[in-house]
C-alpha cells in the first residue's frame, strides 16, 4: 500500500475516465478491512459460490501474502464465462451475486467523463468495467487481449483468451458487439 501513495491524482474524482489498477488494488483492501477477512475467501463466498464453477480460481499474492486484486485472478475460460452469466437474465433466481438494482447502475450515464475519440456505443468504465453502456452491453479486458464480453438484452457472453503482439495494445474494433446482435434474439 506503500507504493500507491507515489501515485499522483490525475483529475478531481467524477471529473475524468482514468484507469488505474491502483484502484482495483485499494479496492482489494478495503474489502480485507472492512470484512476483517482474506480477500481470497470474501470472493470465494460472495462470488465463486454463486458462479456454478467446474474448478477453483487462483488469486496471486506477493511474499507478503498481499493479494494482487488488480491483475491476479486466475480461472479456466468456461469459469470466466460462468462469471459473465451472473449479469444475464439468465441468472436471476439462482442466487446471483448482481441485484435487480446493481445492473442499471452499471449500465447507465457518465458519458461526460470520456475525453478524446471514442465510438458512441462507449461510456466510462464504472465499477471496473472498460466497456459499460446504455445498449446493456458490458466489457472487461485483461492481459494480452483476454475478453469478458456481456449482452445482459440478449443473455450473451463470451470469454476469450488472447495474446496480443504488444502488452498495451490499443481498443480497436469490437466486432462481437456486431456479431452478438446479427446472431442472437431475444
Amino acid at each position: 500500500m506503500g507504493f500507491l501513495k507515489t501515485y499522483k491524482r490525475v483529475a478531481e474524482p467524477g471529473r475524468e475516465r482514468v484507469y488505474l489498477s491502483a484502484n482495483t488494488a485499494v479496492l482489494g483492501e478495503v474489502i480485507e478491512r472492512v470484512t476483517g477477512r482474506r480477500l481470497a475467501d470474501v470472493l470465494s463466498e460472495e462470488i465463486w459460490s454463486r458462479v456454478g464453477a467446474e474448478g477453483d480460481a487462483q488469486l496471486v499474492v506477493n511474499e507478503r501474502g498481499f493479494p494482487m486484486a488488480h491483475g491476479g485472478l486466475a480461472m479456466t475460460l468456461r469459469d470466466l464465462a460462468r462469471v459473465g452469466l451472473l449479469f444475464t437474465d439468465a441468472a436471476k433466481g439462482k442466487g446471483t451475486a448482481v441485484t435487480s438494482t446493481m445492473l442499471p447502475r452499471l449500465l447507465g450515464g457518465g458519458r461526460e467523463l470520456l475525453k478524446g475519440p471514442y465510438p458512441p456505443w462507449l461510456t466510462p468504465a464504472i465499477y471496473q468495467f472498460d466497456v459499460s453502456n446504455e445498449n446493456g452491453v458490458l466489457a472487461k479486458g485483461g492481459f494480452a487481449g483476454q475478453m469478458l464480453y456481456i449482452d445482459t438484452r440478449l443473455d450473451v457472453v463470451v470469454a476469450y483468451f488472447a495474446t496480443n503482439v504488444t502488452l498495451d495494445e490499443p481498443f480497436g474494433r469490437f466486432p462481437i458487439r456486431k456479431l452478438t446482435t446479427t446472431h442472437f434474439e431475444k
